[in-house]
């Protein structure tokens, strides 16, 4: 598990739930999951359809 470092995908999904509020990439798995803050104090976790 780490930061993610680089260009990374926001999934549709999570563009969706943060409205208009920023959204970063904040953690990263092995699995390809993803935890995205959204705007200050929102976090929201995406794993791929195919990890599960």
């Amino acid at each position: 598990m780490s930061v993610p470092d680089g260009d990374v995908l926001i999934p549709t999904v999570v563009r969706e739930l943060a409205g208009p509020e920023d959204v970063e990439p904040v953690w990263s798995n092995e699995l390809g999951g993803l935890t995205f803050r959204l705007g200050e104090v929102r976090y929201v976790k995406w794993t791929p359809a195919e990890t599960r």
